[in-house]
């Protein structure tokens, strides 16, 4: 039973830990969210600075103070399904960034359903499509938030 039990571990396709990931790509894993409802594309670490998931948001960014002095600097955020809210919570962590010392730039780069520029009211008519397909300037596409 023992042998088998390696031997069905040793042939494992799936990520299971968060070390199976760690192991995989050599990179630090800097948090994890739980699931986050009813934030209606909001900054909840401004609206709701108590809540569960601006404590994970703060936790994530303070994990991150250890690498953000390098010169180029950049970090993704990834989920394995869709409906995650990636850009929710890259927007989220951009704005606790933003609350201290640090600017920011997100880069959203879901064309399916893209969402970040609704937490912060911006209007979604250009963006990296508009770059990558019709050419635009970038300096024209990039829009600031203060």
């Amino acid at each position: 039973g023992i042998i088998l039990a390696f031997i069905k571990d040793f042939f494992r396709q799936k990520i299971i830990t968060i070390g199976d990931i760690e192991d995989l790509t050599n990179k630090p894993i800097l948090g994890f969210l739980p699931a986050i409802k009813d934030t209606k594309d909001e900054i909840f670490v401004w609206s709701k600075p108590d809540s569960l998931e601006s404590h994970f948001i703060w936790l994530i960014r303070n994990n991150l103070e250890s690498y953000i002095n390098h010169p180029s600097f950049v970090f993704a955020i990834s989920s394995y399904q869709e409906g995650e809210d990636r850009d929710l919570i890259i927007s989220n962590i951009s704005a606790s960034l933003g609350m201290g010392d640090k600017k920011t730039i997100i880069l959203s780069l879901d064309f399916r359903t893209p969402k970040a520029y609704k937490s912060f009211d911006i209007v979604n008519q250009e963006g990296m499509s508009s770059i990558l397909f019709e050419h635009q300037n970038i300096n024209k596409i990039i829009k600031i938030y203060t």
